[in-house]
């Protein structure tokens, strides 16, 4: 008679189930996403762009995937703040974690905010940088204001959550990059519930509940509302799409 041996522990998927659960859950965003708010330009988005979405996203997320009760897990505050920052000049999506000055916090204390990075030669490296440059306060962002008046940590974690190299600095192919990881940011922004002041049907596409959650949506706006620029040479070493 088999006995089978009780295993203690939170046990992983094989890699197999866990890009298809993986891949199921982009296709129920992405289906979402087509129901709300874009640009036409947006809604027409082929679907080799979306494949190389699923393609590049995956290994980023790859270590938050893990075995639970209801067969998929990919809670923030953990996993998240877990996954590395990536140095690097290609393209891609990251998040930036940020709290407050001080010990005890609430979850209005902690921060959310998802972006991308699409200028050639640059990327994420150059786009992480940027956040963090001290400046004027009439030049200030919108998140450096945040950060001062709400007393926050201004150098907190930055972690990657895709990357997509960047080989030819041709305007066509750069204009490709940047509509794979916008997309890529919408996405991340509603699965991770990091938009602020969300319609109820995009608040549906993030896959928690948002009581949940261990931060305050930081983003402010569905990146498929704006159109992606074809960026010209003599612009690009100095225009960056509204990426990040």
């Amino acid at each position: 008679m088999f006995n089978p041996t009780a295993v203690e522990g939170r046990q992983e998927m094989p890699l197999g189930f866990q890009e298809s659960i993986f891949n199921s859950h982009l296709v129920d965003v992405w289906q979402g996403l087509l129901r709300s708010e874009m640009t036409e330009k947006w809604r027409g988005a082929s679907g080799e762009i979306i494949r190389g979405v699923a393609f590049h996203y995956f290994g980023g997320y790859q270590d938050m995937l893990r075995n639970s009760s209801e067969g998929f897990d990919l809670q923030p505050g953990g996993e998240l703040e877990g996954l590395p920052s990536t140095d690097t000049d290609d393209a891609g999506v990251y998040a930036r974690l940020v709290s407050s000055r001080y010990g005890i916090q609430k979850v209005s204390d902690r921060y959310l905010y998802v972006g991308c990075a699409s200028r050639y030669g640059s990327g994420l490296i150059a786009r992480i940088s940027e956040h963090t440059v001290k400046r004027k306060r009439s030049d200030e962002s919108r998140l450096q204001r945040d950060i001062r008046k709400k007393d926050l940590k201004g150098n907190n974690r930055f972690v990657t959550l895709m990357v997509m190299r960047m080989d030819s600095p041709k305007s066509e192919d750069v204009h490709d990059v940047r509509l794979t990881v916008t997309l890529a940011e919408a996405i991340s922004a509603m699965w991770l519930g990091a938009l602020q002041s969300p319609s109820l049907h995009l608040q549906n596409l993030c896959q928690w509940d948002p009581q949940t959650l261990e931060y305050t949506a930081w983003s402010s706006h569905n990146p498929l509302t704006v159109e992606v620029v074809k960026p010209s040479r003599s612009k690009e070493s100095t225009i960056e799409t509204h990426c990040g």
